[in-house]
């Protein structure tokens, strides 16, 4: 299980890196709170400045992102809540959180391709892709959150048995 999950958070950060120098400027994959104009106004821009393409390519490789952090973070919640802690209710409730995050993750990345192929004009999407992108967010602040909440515990729980 160990292996699994340092090779999934190694994946999930090589993606990471991939996705960051693929990215051609602001996206609206890392927009918290956008609105439907200022998603608009992001692909727009890359239209105008010739990068769609290299947007598409960033898009390509970021349909592989949600599998990898999904990866990691079920592996990860699996041993800490299920095994060491054994405490299965809350995996499976921050499983559950996780995999909506990936979901989300996989929505915007379709609707954004889905806004790109009728720009100029303003796809009824757009307004969709901001909120969208925003939970995905909250989804994974939420699952990392439990996860450093699970580790406390852990180290918590050592230490109380050590000092007895």
């Amino acid at each position: 299980m160990r292996a699994a999950i340092i090779a999934s958070a190694l994946v999930t950060v090589l993606l990471s890196v991939a996705i960051s120098l693929l990215a051609p400027g602001p996206i609206p994959d890392t927009q918290f709170g956008a609105d439907a104009d200022r998603v608009a106004a992001i692909l727009s821009e890359l239209v105008d400045t010739g990068q769609v393409d290299a947007y598409r390519r960033m898009l390509f490789v970021d349909f592989f992102f949600p599998l990898a952090y999904s990866a990691f973070f079920l592996l990860a919640l699996r041993a800490l809540f299920r095994g060491a802690l054994g405490r299965p209710g809350w995996y499976r409730g921050l499983a559950a959180v996780a995999v909506v995050a990936s979901v989300l993750d996989y929505v915007e990345n379709i609707a954004v391709l889905i806004a790109l192929q009728s720009l100029p004009a303003f796809h009824p999407v757009l307004p969709a892709i901001g909120p969208v992108t925003t939970a995905k967010w909250i989804a994974v602040a939420a699952t990392v959150v439990g996860l450093m909440i699970g580790a406390g515990m852990l180290v918590s729980g050592r230490t109380r048995s050590a000092r007895r």
